[in-house]
């Protein structure tokens, strides 16, 4: 039994160690771009190969230039999607990363360098929870700093795992 458990295990490893993965970076939620370097807004970031776009713009940084927000409509699960973000410096359109979720809260107020932390919200299947991800502006872009697993609780907000264990 143990050498039929061994080969079967050896086998498993070879078929997957031979397979060519089909999946594309932006199904995983995996950027095609570096954070921080100048990209095309239309081709970059979290992106399918033949993308259907939706643009939205926030001011992020408190200069009254509104930064560009770009998602792929295909890449969207259950209203929730990778939220591609763009700002003009020094001469280019730079990546500053992806945010994920179904909506955005620019958090006041500004960081170190300018720009503003974020508040996502990602919809669970069951609809009754949500997992809560705030990015900070790190050097070059946004960088994902704490999840929390939360239910909405009416007139009481939104309560947080975190929160819930102080209260048991």
């Amino acid at each position: 039994m143990k050498s039929f458990l061994v080969i079967s295990a050896v086998a498993l490893v070879a078929i997957g160690c031979g397979s060519k993965s089909t999946r594309r970076p932006g199904r995983t939620g995996a950027s095609n771009t570096a954070i921080g370097s100048c990209a095309d807004a239309e081709s970059s970031g979290v992106i399918s190969e033949n993308p259907r776009l939706v643009f939205a713009s926030r001011d992020l940084n408190g200069d009254s230039v509104p930064e560009k927000i770009v998602s792929d409509a295909n890449l969207c699960m259950q209203g929730n999607c990778f939220w591609n973000v763009f700002a003009k410096q020094n001469g280019c359109s730079r990546y500053l990363g992806t945010i994920e979720g179904s909506r955005l809260e620019v958090l006041i107020p500004a960081g170190k360098n300018g720009f503003r932390s974020l508040r996502s919200f990602w919809a669970l299947p069951s609809g009754q929870r949500e997992l809560v991800h705030h990015y900070q502006f790190r050097e070059t872009g946004y960088q994902l700093t704490e999840v929390l697993i939360c239910r909405e609780e009416g007139d009481k907000g939104i309560q947080c795992a975190s929160e819930e264990r102080g209260n048991e």
